[in-house]
């Protein structure tokens, strides 16, 4: 289990958060139940930034996020967010499962969120 793995399973329910990106969000099944999953401000630090940053150097300029491979010099280039979110999310969609003694709700709900794309972040729209 890679550092960021178990910094989200360790995220437990419950905690206040003032800022509304890091409240959690509730999502609906289509069955009616209730799943509590991190807010995308504490999803992006506790798991996406540290995933990301395993895999390749990442940089912000202005609004872009550009990358490159890691430990290899020259400039970063632009990487398309539609695709990110779509590896983002496959990567939370195969998260191991753990027990109730192993991880917090909101990782057990996390792992049990239904896929969702958005068309706006396709490439092809």
């Amino acid at each position: 289990m890679q550092p960021f793995e178990r910094d989200l399973a360790n995220l437990r329910d419950g905690r206040y958060y003032a800022k509304k990106a890091q409240r959690p969000v509730t999502l609906k099944t289509a069955s009616g139940v209730a799943l509590e999953i991190p807010g995308p401000a504490v999803l992006a630090e506790v798991y996406a930034l540290p995933w990301l940053r395993s895999r390749v150097d990442a940089y912000r300029s202005g609004s872009a996020l550009l990358t490159r491979p890691i430990d290899i010099s020259g400039e970063p280039t632009p990487i398309h967010q539609g695709e990110l979110a779509n590896e983002l999310l496959a990567a939370i969609q195969q998260l191991p499962e753990r027990t109730t003694t192993e991880a917090g709700r909101p990782y057990r709900d996390l792992g049990s969120t239904p896929p969702r794309r958005h068309p706006a972040l396709d490439r092809s729209t």
